[in-house]
């Protein structure tokens, strides 16, 4: 089914204008067709498929006419007349202007699509099995070479794969499921045992019984310990506190408390927590690597322990 479109270019004085091409587009599947005047300035398209066509005009390069939308019918020719005019430039490029502006339109929307659709997902180290052939002296080569024996070997390549937005935020999920911090009581029970050495026998005897002691409420300190200690360095690491058991030995052992058993307060202990802390830093400030700081606090609980050794060493008669 085929129908045509004819007529005749005229200029701004009603002359025919020979020699220029005008140009039908199909507006279904953009197919293009031209057609160049004659020497009165007539023009024809004599089997265009049926359907709507976009006419256009160029002259010294610019549009000087455009027209959109024009039907062909089955076996019918219809007449399109072209005056090229100031008036049918100004038309034209308005016409051009409105259709670049939807063209602008259409492609901001498939890239938003795109982006909201399918984004590029962290790139996967993959293992590939891969057939190489190894010369004589163990190079290989990845197509025959004289000489050379086939065998099979593994490669890792690095890729990328689109996935929707769905899934990364599924993904998202899950990771934060697993990665979360939560604060609570730990009601697991480690039992810690203490016995009474000293004291008044009147109120109680001196029995040197043990006593389970529930530790929830260790771990619950020790998780408010590590909450603070993360919230300062901005990240998580299982090994973060290692050896900081030393630094609360210290304070411990410099507050009073002995280690061999005995009386201790919480005083005290606090007195060797601001003791430990002015000397961490001062030992920070002094630009001491941290494993010199380790011994200096080694030295520091063998200190105390020896003065606490010395005071509770009994009198020579």
């Amino acid at each position: 089914m085929r129908g045509g479109i004819r007529g005749t270019v005229r200029n701004a004085n009603k002359a025919g204008v020979p020699d220029t091409i005008v140009t039908a587009v199909s507006a279904t599947n953009g197919a293009k067709f031209e057609a160049t005047t004659d020497a009165q300035g007539n023009y024809s398209f004599g089997a265009l498929p049926v359907g709507g066509y976009n006419i256009t005009v160029v002259s010294a390069g610019l549009t000087a006419f455009r027209r959109q939308g024009v039907q062909v019918t089955a076996d019918q020719n219809v007449t399109l007349d072209i005056t090229l005019d100031a008036a049918s430039a100004q038309q034209a490029a308005d016409t051009e202007r409105q259709v670049l502006l939807e063209e602008l339109a259409e492609l901001r929307q498939r890239v938003t699509d795109l982006e909201s659709s399918a984004v590029l997902s962290e790139p996967e180290t993959r293992v590939k099995r891969v057939e190489v052939f190894v010369d004589q002296n163990g190079n290989e080569h990845d197509e025959p070479v004289p000489g050379a024996k086939k065998a099979i070997t593994y490669r890792r390549e690095r890729v990328y794969r689109r996935q929707t937005i769905n899934e990364k935020v599924e993904e998202a999920i899950a990771a934060a499921e697993e990665h979360n911090v939560k604060i609570g009581v730990d009601a697991a029970v480690m039992t810690q045992y203490a016995q009474r050495t000293k004291g008044n026998d009147e109120v109680a005897p001196i029995n040197r019984h043990a006593y389970g002691l529930a530790s929830a409420d260790l771990f619950f300190t020790a998780g408010i310990a590590a909450v603070l200690l993360c919230g300062r360095l901005a990240s998580a690491s299982p090994v973060s506190g290692q050896l900081y058991e030393l630094d609360a030995i210290a304070a411990v052992v410099i507050g009073g408390t002995s280690l061999m058993g005995g009386d201790g307060a919480i005083g005290g202990t606090l007195i060797g927590a601001l003791i430990m802390g002015v000397l961490r830093n001062g030992l920070n400030l002094l630009g001491i690597s941290s494993f010199l700081q380790q011994v200096v606090i080694g030295l520091v609980i063998i200190a105390a322990v020896l003065v606490d050794s010395a005071l509770k060493a009994p009198a020579k008669t």
